[in-house]
């Protein structure tokens, strides 16, 4: 009786020890080259939010001028301490220790304008950053709100009017809190000015689109 021929038995398909050294080098570039890029993306969609939040916030204000016959919220307490991020400027009342830049209780007046509460967070920043009140990461900009720092250009002290804004374009309301220069995003900050505009603008104290002081240009 002839003999049936056996078959050989399969070969066992796997990778080689090279060719695992090869895909993981090929997945090791892809994520150095992938992961930033998704980075730079969540940064951007968060800044495009903080945008978005600054540019309601900027409108609840202006309602809230309507309804005060065209005042903005005016010398509004309790506020933080004054410190070395935010608020380095000269004051009338040498004597006066608040942080004019603190949002937190400009916020408070504001906050029956607005929709929702989540606005008052800038997705950019820590929830609770320095020298500012817990309402708030925004900071209102105490030229406008406060109105006591002392120079010589300055028509006058104490409540602005929004009549008496020379430039609404180019006067902010709200911004990022200022973090010594550093800014929120890309060295960057986002500011509303009084005409409800924003945008985001290198983080400087002098030279940006929109400025601090009511009374320039």
């Amino acid at each position: 009786m002839p003999s049936i021929p056996t078959q050989p038995a399969p070969r066992r398909q796997g990778f080689t020890l090279i060719e695992l050294l090869v895909v993981m080098a090929i997945v090791a570039i892809l994520a150095a080259i992938l992961f930033p890029v998704f980075a730079q993306a969540k940064e951007s969609a968060k800044n495009k939010a903080c945008l978005s939040n600054i540019r309601q916030i900027g409108m609840a204000t202006l309602m809230y001028v309507q309804d005060e016959n065209g005042d903005f919220p005016y010398d509004c307490g309790p506020r933080f301490l004054v410190g070395t991020y935010s608020d380095t400027f000269p004051r009338d009342n040498p004597a006066d220790t608040s942080n004019r830049f603190d949002g937190s209780p400009v916020s408070a007046v504001v906050n029956p304008y607005v929709k929702n509460a989540d606005i008052w967070f800038s997705p950019t920043q820590k929830r609770n950053v320095p020298e500012n009140g817990p309402l708030t990461n925004y900071q209102a900009n105490g030229f406008v709100f406060v109105n006591s720092m002392p120079e010589a250009a300055r028509p006058f002290a104490g409540m602005v009017s929004e009549s008496a804004v020379v430039s609404p374009s180019k006067t902010c309301l709200w911004q990022n809190h200022f973090m010594q220069g550093r800014g929120s995003f890309r060295g960057g900050l986002n500011r509303v000015a009084a005409d409800g505009s924003a945008k985001w603008m290198p983080a400087r104290r002098t030279g940006s689109p929109i400025q601090l002081r009511w009374w320039f240009e």
